[in-house]
């Protein structure tokens, strides 16, 4: 396959991940290189032995797990230790985008790193992107958004290289300043236009039975999804790019009519089905829909899906989710963190049991 590459990078609080976020809406595998290593840290993660060796046992929770907390106060007060902690996590790191790039199904793949110019990520990517936003913006995402104390979001801003480095070796740059649309067009237009020179075919749609194809939002006319969204979502046009900022939003097509959109939340390589629209006249089963759901996310490389609460309650009406391949888990029933923290990010509660899917048990 011709694959294109995109290393994705930018000072913090610019909108690298809403970049991200926008071109896995077209269609690309998006890789957070900032959660990978994390992954790389967990038990059995390819750096984990190594940080035990050289920093003690001391840094493990009583479920064997590094505490971010305790390596944190050991590496962040001394820069040779820390210098120590990235030897181990950055080659994990590189070694394990390598091999999810070698599982892509996908034509497209985006690596978000903030040090992309510092590893050798940069070398492997076709296309570099730089995710651009002012001073002011930054200060006021990091103070409104992250709730960052004033002087410390200052000293992050003032600690990283002058925006205009990064602007120098990029071969595209994306203002993030204006509305999440005028991000959503700039995304795209880019995107066609590295296709174009790359010579790179775009993301094809996903069958799924005789009559229904699904789509990434960026295949489909955006007159045509503002029109679906303003008829059948209840919400502001404005929400369906704060949506295609934040979430994967995929597009169900019967012949060149919009039936409906699956709304997921993809997260360090789960993903889960947060909201289902269908047109007033759309006759689409409930298995269909959680095939939909499986395949793209199979696709996007996800290990394990979640039903939210409002989303389970509509199907298990009409479907045993059983039979579809799901069960209900709570928190203390799976021992993979990766998936532990997706379901605190749908819930508060470490005992509630939420409908998921395990895909792959090669995590565990």
């Amino acid at each position: 396959m011709n694959r294109l590459l995109i290393g994705l990078t930018g000072n913090i609080a610019t909108g690298k991940s809403v970049v991200r976020r926008m071109l896995v809406n077209h269609g690309a595998l998006g890789l957070d290189a900032d959660l990978i290593a994390h992954r790389t840290q967990y038990p059995g993660g390819k750096a984990y032995q190594g940080i035990i060796s050289t920093f003690g046992p001391e840094i493990l929770t009583p479920e064997k797990e590094i505490s971010r907390a305790k390596l944190g106060e050991i590496v962040f007060a001394n820069p040779d230790r820390l210098a120590a902690l990235e030897a181990l996590v950055h080659p994990a790191v590189t070694a394990d985008i390598e091999e999810q790039i070698e599982r892509a199904t996908l034509p497209i793949v985006v690596i978000e790193a903030i040090k992309l110019f510092e590893s050798p990520l940069a070398g492997l990517c076709q296309s570099i992107w730089i995710s651009q936003a002012s001073p002011e913006h930054q200060m006021e995402r990091l103070l409104h958004a992250r709730h960052m104390p004033e002087e410390l979001a200052r000293q992050r801003i003032e600690a990283q290289p002058p925006q205009a480095e990064k602007r120098q070796r990029a071969n595209v740059v994306i203002n993030t300043e204006g509305e999440f649309k005028q991000t959503w067009q700039q995304v795209h237009q880019a995107l066609n236009d590295t296709i174009q020179s790359e010579g790179v075919q775009p993301t094809p749609y996903i069958n799924i039975d005789q009559k229904i194809n699904v789509y990434p939002a960026g295949a489909v006319p955006p007159v045509a999804m503002e029109a679906f969204w303003q008829s059948n979502s209840g919400k502001a046009l404005d929400n369906l790019y704060e949506q295609l900022a934040f979430n994967v939003v995929q597009v169900l097509m019967v012949q060149d009519h919009i039936a409906g959109m699956l709304i997921c939340e993809d997260w360090n390589f789960t993903s889960t089905l947060k909201e289902i629209l269908l047109a007033r006249d759309a006759a689409i089963a409930t298995e269909i829909i959680l095939e939909a759901f499986r395949i793209s996310a199979i696709e996007r490389q996800s290990e394990f899906l979640i039903l939210s609460n409002q989303v389970a309650a509509h199907l298990s009406a009409e479907v045993s989710l059983k039979s579809a391949g799901y069960a209900q888990q709570a928190v203390h029933n799976l021992s993979f963190p990766a998936w532990q923290q997706a379901i605190l990010r749908q819930s508060d509660s470490q005992a509630e049991q939420l409908w998921v899917n395990v895909l792959t048990r090669d995590s565990e």
